[in-house]
């Protein structure tokens, strides 16, 4: 019987793995650094356990025995992991270690891991193939350190080695699980989403079913190569929104912001970018047979249920220790209507079919409307700085540029804002004011609604997570320059 050892092999990648290759008639040993009890969903279903510190190399030459014809390593991360795994040659008849998307960078040596703004975000050509540049191997972050595991195990000819490099991994049992970011709103039962970059763009996901059936090939038929491993028709954002919404049931209104609305944290996603990032699969089709088992819209319904499941009755932060360090405050601690204020033109969508975008009227035709839209915020107004006449929880018809009476960028001076009615309750949509003439407008458009212009008002809510931009009124007179303050609200505790 074939043998195959699987470093990190109870992890929710390597459990995928490790079942696939059992599946298959491999005998599975799975390497974890705890000689804990298993926990019960997957004991007896990951071959057997041998406890190890895969930095040790003693202890992994241990727990490797007499040897095995595979060795698949799942957790890869230090610059020294790579030498170690060759080291292991005596042992070993091949080896396959998961490297990441995030390796490549772009022509002009731009690389996901600096990208901290939209003109540093790497220019990749769609699909990105295996041969596109990577990034100067070395251990100053995540990805130089992978390109270094990756330079020893495809430089050296003891073995044959092959390297993966998945998208955004997703699947049952990941900490990270990127699908809470909807799945918590849901949850929640909010009734609007907002989607930065229009949610036209694509980050790649990966089916942890995809990535393990691509595992099982490559361990089939050795060789020393590199292969993408990306879902097939990837969706964007949108899609990826629309996807989990239709999982779980749920609809609401879609706000799809574009790139030029300058809001860094509100419409930001885990799939969000300025550009996709799309993985070519030929190779491991043409070199392995592959075909995918799933794709996105098959697959996730699984993890929104395990998602759903796991964080019931519990603090989710406990269960998702890895999403919550990079999810951190997005979340506010009670689900409130989001208190942004944007004065568009738009365009409505309306898609027929769940994970399909339809370009449809949704019938609803308003000039210059105005929506509530989401951000996180807890409640109660903190006061300060209102919006002309209202206090820090009423609307009004515009921001002005300093707290004095002004005529709201209106053609007729000492004329007040219009306000149909204080909005008392954070949950409930209601109408209010637009920028020009003041008029009522209902915001309950439907979904989706694109923005094509925009003007953005705080509302004073105590505690906004991000950025507030205030833009005056461009309609006091010929000539008049809108005013852009940015201000950033400190967090108040009750």
């Amino acid at each position: 019987m074939r043998t195959a050892f699987v470093l990190g092999g109870t992890g929710f990648v390597g459990r995928a793995i490790s079942r696939v290759l059992r599946d298959a008639g491999w005998s599975v040993t799975v390497g974890r650094r705890t000689s804990e009890p298993l926990p019960e969903d997957i004991e007896g279903s990951v071959g057997d356990v041998v406890a190890l510190d895969r930095n040790d190399d003693d202890e992994l030459a241990a727990g490797l025995g007499e040897g095995v014809d595979v060795l698949v390593d799942t957790i890869p991360y230090r610059a020294r992991d790579g030498s170690q795994l060759v080291a292991m040659k005596d042992r070993v008849g091949s080896l396959i270690a998961i490297s990441t998307v995030s390796v490549y960078s772009d022509d002009d040596q731009r690389s996901l891991d600096e990208a901290g703004s939209a003109e540093e975000f790497p220019d990749f050509p769609v699909p990105i193939l295996e041969t596109q540049v990577t990034v100067t191997p070395g251990d100053q972050t995540y990805s130089t350190r992978k390109a270094v595991i990756e330079e020893a195990l495809l430089q050296q000819d003891d073995l044959p080695a092959t390297v993966i490099r998945p998208g955004a991994i997703y699947g049952p049992h990941d900490t990270q699980c990127r699908e809470w970011f909807f799945v918590k709103r849901i949850l929640d039962r909010r009734p609007v989403v907002i989607l930065g970059y229009g949610g036209r763009t694509v980050f790649h996901p990966t089916s942890v079913a995809n990535l393990a059936e691509l595992v099982r090939l490559a361990a089939e038929k050795p060789g020393t190569r590199v292969l993408n491993c990306g879902d097939p028709s990837p969706p964007d954002a949108l899609g990826i929104e629309r996807c989990i919404a239709a999982a779980m049931g749920h609809e609401w209104t879609e706000v799809l912001v574009p790139p030029r609305l300058a809001l860094t944290s509100v419409g930001r996603t885990p799939w969000s970018g300025p550009k996709s990032v799309v993985l070519d699969m030929n190779a491991a089709r043409e070199e392995l047979g592959y075909r995918p088992i799933t794709s996105y819209p098959e697959a996730v319904g699984e993890v929104c249920d395990w998602v759903t499941a796991a964080t019931q009755d519990l603090d989710w932060r406990a269960v998702l220790p890895r999403a919550a360090e990079y999810l951190g405050t997005r979340f506010a601690t009670t689900p409130k209507i989001d208190c942004w204020r944007l004065s568009a033109g738009f365009e409505a969508l309306k898609g027929d079919e769940s994970c399909v975008r339809g370009h449809e009227p949704a019938g609803v035709e308003v000039e210059g409307p105005q929506v509530v839209v989401e951000v996180d915020v807890q409640p109660l107004a903190s006061g300060g700085t209102s919006l002309g006449h209202g206090n820090g929880n009423q609307f009004s018809a515009d921001s002005v540029s300093s707290n004095v009476r002004a005529d709201h960028g209106v053609e007729h001076e000492g004329m007040d804002a219009a306000v149909p009615r204080h909005v008392d309750e954070t949950d409930e949509l209601d109408a209010f004011a637009s920028a020009n003439p003041p008029e009522t407008v209902v915001p309950n458009l439907g979904p989706p609604v694109v923005f094509q212009g925009f003007m953005v008002e705080a509302l004073g809510m105590q505690c906004i997570y991000g950025r507030v931009l205030e833009v005056t009124a461009p309609f006091v007179g010929e000539g008049h320059v809108a005013n852009v303050t940015q201000r950033q609200r400190a967090s108040h505790q009750g």
